[in-house]
């Protein structure tokens, strides 16, 4: 019996590494950040932002990256200077905070992807969201546990096509 969950849970984390390593950059395009931040929150945001890009944080990025930081930068200046801190964003700035937040994620985290993912017996299949660095990390622990897996148990694994 613990063979049997031990074989479901490797193969459900194979089938997740694998499932990863094949999303392709396509999945990022057509996602996007809706921003939740207030008017206080969103000037902060730009603020720290800006104050990386003046150290050369973004030097890396490339010139069109850093072109759209810095129009989207002054956009936002101008729009948080008409907006009312005690208010809710208005649709413009938020807007404008939604895309600043999802092309930030794209320069800083390799964008967003998406995946359809099943819990282990169902059809039933939910989208997850990550950015590309966490999916990254999130694959290389789930790679890391299998080795420690197959080290602690002296996990064998047969073929099924015998």
């Amino acid at each position: 019996m613990i063979r049997k969950l031990l074989f479901v849970a490797l193969m459900s984390a194979v089938l997740a590494i694998s499932t990863a390593a094949h999303a392709d950059r396509s999945a990022t395009s057509a996602v996007r950040v809706e921003s939740s931040l207030s008017v206080s929150e969103i000037r902060q945001y730009v603020e720290d932002v800006d104050r990386r890009l003046q150290k050369g944080r973004y030097d890396v990025a490339s010139q069109r990256d850093q072109k759209w930081l810095i129009q989207v930068i002054a956009a936002l200046r101008s729009e948080l200077d008409r907006a009312d801190s005690a208010r809710d964003p208005s649709p413009k700035l938020r807007e404008l905070a939604s895309e600043f937040e999802t092309g930030i994620i794209g320069i800083e985290e390799g964008g967003i992807v998406c995946r359809q993912e099943r819990k282990v017996g169902t059809r039933m299949a939910t989208q997850r969201c990550f950015s590309r660095k966490r999916q990254i990390e999130d694959n290389s622990k789930s790679q890391e546990s299998l080795r420690q897996m197959r080290k602690g148990q002296g996990l064998v694994l047969i073929p099924l096509n015998r």
